[in-house]
C-alpha cells in the first residue's frame, strides 16, 4: 500500500466527521454497558433462597471481575478500530468535497482546463462525473462563442466580447 505524499482533504472537516462518528459510537457503547450493568443488578436482586442467592452472587461477581478487564481492552480496541474506520470513511467523503471546492474555485477564476478527478472508491464519484459532463458542455459552449466572436465584423463590441471570453482557459 503506497502512502500519499499529498492529501486532498481538509483536515478539520475530516476530524469533525471522525469525532462525530466516535461520539455516536461512544454513546451506543455507554448505553450497551448500562444495559449489561442493569442486567447484572437485576439478577443480583432476583428473589432466590439464601443459598441460591449466595451462589448466584458469587458467580455474577466472579464473571464481572473476570470480564471487566477484557471488556475495557475490547472497548479500547473497538475505539481504535472505529477511529481508523472513521478516518477512512471520512477520507472518502471529505476528500471529494475538498476537491470539488478547489476545482470550482479554479473554474471561477476562468481556468477550465482540468476535470474533477476522483478515485472510483470515493463516495461522490458519480457527482464528479456529472459535474465534469456539465463543465464539458459549458466549455464547448464557451469555445463556440469564441469561434463565433472571431467571425464577427470588427467593432468595439467584438473586442469587448473577445476580452470577456479571453479570461476563460478552455484547453
Amino acid at each position: 500500500m503506497a502512502f500519499r505524499s499529498r492529501y486532498f482533504i481538509d483536515r478539520e472537516t475530516q476530524l469533525n466527521l471522525v469525532f462525530s462518528f466516535l461520539v455516536m459510537v461512544l454513546i451506543i457503547a455507554v448505553i450497551t454497558f448500562s444495559n449489561f450493568t442493569y442486567f447484572a443488578i437485576f439478577f443480583k436482586e432476583f428473589v432466590l433462597s439464601e443459598p441460591e442467592a449466595a451462589g448466584l452472587n458469587s458467580i455474577i461477581d466472579s464473571a464481572i471481575a473476570t470480564f471487566k478487564g477484557r471488556l475495557l481492552l475490547l472497548f479500547v480496541i473497538d475505539i481504535l478500530i472505529l477511529f481508523v474506520m472513521g478516518i477512512l470513511i471520512s477520507h472518502r467523503i471529505a476528500g471529494p468535497i475538498y476537491k470539488f471546492g478547489r476545482r470550482i474555485s479554479k473554474y471561477l477564476t476562468g481556468d477550465m482546463t482540468e476535470k474533477i478527478t476522483l478515485r472510483r472508491t470515493d463516495l461522490l464519484f458519480e457527482l464528479a462525473d456529472s459535474l465534469n459532463s456539465y463543465f464539458d458542455f459549458l466549455r464547448s459552449k464557451l469555445q463556440r462563442l469564441k469561434d463565433l466572436t472571431a467571425e464577427l465584423p470588427e467593432s468595439d463590441k467584438k473586442h469587448e466580447l473577445q476580452k470577456e471570453l479571453e479570461c476563460f482557459k478552455l484547453k
